[in-house]
């Protein structure tokens, strides 16, 4: 029976009331155009961003998300752009998702070395369901827990479903701190499998996400660049009637960087964030894992990896106009 756990659970996610979450890394500083599009142009430079999220990783293959974004920032329009790729993979493939994104940010520079980022994306996703591998009650003897023959369920009209998304965001920042904003979804775009005639509310909730940091810098290179400081910073998100508080403070040392985090999903306690890594050159690669604190077993906590592209770190980059806090997202 346990090892039909995975495919019950799924089916409840698809045929009851609840609203739909997005993926969240905990390592969002390595996937900052996810969190915010006003993001997109951190660097003069591109930035190339791949993420690797895996929940719940003593349950085979739960949850997976994979990640992929682009982003450039264009000095003569006063503009960056990105393009993000995500796929979400639920109980073993049962339930996959795949979304794409173009990001346009336009950067605003005021008195006192003050600068706002106003930014914007539209794209879209499509979700398919492999009916034929789910399991439900009706298919499980209740003697001997083994699973035969079909079920009474009425299958969706459609197995894929494709969307329209939309986002916008804004970020202002200095030389020493950082404070931005994000609505994700503002369409609230259907995403459910189920058939039309439902009276179910089926729109993917709208995010809202707030994030902040300060950076505290004890050592520059001669690029005017940061490689000893440490930051503080706080991530707040929400999401239908979900939503979690990350807070935790991250350090780097000439081509080593880590920290400590803390995540709170609004109810309970969810999970202390560990994380380190390296960046030499262009290349910065880092690993996370979330150790839970909620009373469910270590099994449902995460393992993330990242790999991260700066080809700013080619070229000096020493001008005054760039001298910004966003070491922590490069």
């Amino acid at each position: 029976m346990k090892s039909y756990l995975p495919l019950l659970w799924i089916c409840f996610l698809v045929f009851t009331k609840l609203s739909a979450q997005d993926a969240v890394f905990s390592q969002f500083y390595s996937a900052p155009v996810q969190i915010n599009p006003a993001f997109a142009g951190s660097t003069l430079s591109p930035r190339v961003a791949l993420n690797y999220r895996d929940q719940w990783h003593n349950i085979p293959n739960a949850y997976a998300t994979f990640a992929a974004s682009y982003d450039q920032f264009f000095e003569k329009a006063n503009s960056g752009i990105g393009l993000t790729l995500v796929n979400d993979r639920q109980g073993d493939g049962i339930i996959s998702g795949n979304s794409a994104h173009v990001t346009y940010s336009y950067r605003l520079q005021t008195r006192n070395n003050l600068n706002l980022k106003l930014g914007i994306e539209a794209g879209g996703g499509q979700s398919s369901l492999d009916w034929g591998r789910l399991v439900f009650l009706d298919m499980i003897d209740p003697v001997s827990g083994t699973s035969g023959g079909s079920s009474q369920e009425i299958a969706p009209l459609s197995f894929r479903k494709s969307y329209a998304d939309f986002g916008a965001g804004l970020v202002a920042y200095s030389k020493k701190f950082y404070i931005g904003i994000s609505l994700k979804h503002l369409n609230s775009p259907n995403v459910s499998f189920l058939n039309k005639n439902t009276n179910l509310n089926t729109g993917l909730p709208t995010r809202l996400t707030f994030n902040a940091g300060y950076e505290f810098v004890f050592e520059q290179n001669r690029k005017n660049s940061p490689v000893t400081y440490l930051s503080p910073y706080l991530l707040v998100v929400r999401q239908g009637p979900f939503g979690m508080i990350n807070t935790g403070l991250q350090g780097g040392m000439k081509g080593f960087f880590g920290g400590i985090g803390f995540r709170h999903a609004f109810r309970n306690s969810d999970a202390v964030i560990a994380n380190f890594g390296v960046q030499k050159g262009i290349f910065k690669i880092g690993y996370s894992h979330d150790i839970a604190i909620n009373g469910l077993p270590n099994s449902w906590g995460a393992h993330e990896l990242s790999l991260l592209l700066n080809f700013d770190e080619l070229y000096d980059r020493s001008k005054p106009k760039y001298n910004d806090c966003f070491r922590f997202f490069r």
